[in-house]
Order: structure tokens, then sequence, then C-alpha cells
């Protein structure tokens, strides 16, 4: 994880805007649309996580989504920061409808109204969630 995504992470916390962050990059394979390993993230256009899930949201139907055009989900980058009181809040917290349906913990954390602050880096994290994604950090570090 580069430190330049925590501390953008972080800077949203500290701002005092929001309990939790995290951030998101632009997805740039077209098959990490289809992909439910990866998390894609929707954000208003104040900084705040709208929704997340495992499937291409919002479904694009129509010319923009035949011709090419990018993408309006991101795809999450799987760093949360978060204050104290609200990382303890989300612990008594039993899991939520949503966070059952997408196995997405964070949903958990938004269907009790905590917001989660959210801002667009320039790196991609490599979770390690599948056989194939070790071999890919293998790789990585030969």
């Amino acid at each position: 994880m580069e430190s330049k995504a925590i501390e953008a992470a972080l800077e949203l916390v500290k701002s005092g805007r929001f309990q939790m962050s995290t951030v998101m990059t632009p997805l740039t394979d077209p098959a990490d649309l289809t992909n439910s390993a990866v998390v894609k993230v929707i954000a208003d256009k104040n900084g705040r996580s709208i929704y997340y899930s495992r499937h291409a949201i919002p479904y694009s139907r129509g010319p923009k989504a035949e011709a090419g055009q990018p993408h309006a989900c991101r795809r999450h980058v799987g760093l949360y920061v978060y204050t104290r009181e609200t990382l303890f809040r989300i612990r008594e917290l039993p899991p939520s409808p949503l966070e059952k349906a997408e196995v997405l913990e964070q949903l958990r954390a938004m269907e009790d109204g905590i917001s989660i602050g959210i801002t667009e880096v320039d790196f991609l994290s490599i979770g390690v969630d599948l056989p194939e994604d070790l071999e890919k950090v293998r790789q990585l570090l030969k």
C-alpha cells in the first residue's frame, strides 16, 4: 500500500467531515466490471460513498455503455480509516442485510448511517483473495 493512499484516507477523517474513509481508483480493465472479486464503488460529488458492490454499478444500458465510455463506478481499494469511536460502534453492530447480500462489511456501517468519505488515488493495491492473486504478488516481488 502506498503511503499516499493511506494519507489521502487519513486526511478525510482528520478533516472532521467523516468518521470513516477509504480510497478508490479508476477501473482500467474492462473485465473488472464483471469480476465479483473486484469491489466497485459509486461516490457522490462531495466525496461520500453512495454504494459498494461486487457487480457493475450503476447498471448501464444504452448508447454510452455500448460506445465504450468510461464507467461511472470506480474500483475500491481495500483500505479503511476510522475514528476510534466509529470502529467500536461498527464492531457492536450485527451484520446487516446488504452486508450479507454483497459480503461487504462497509455496507454495515452505511446501513447504520455512517458516512464513508472517499477520494480517488492513482494507486492500486493487490488484494490477495484468490490463489491467482498470490501469484500476481509473487511476480511483482521478483
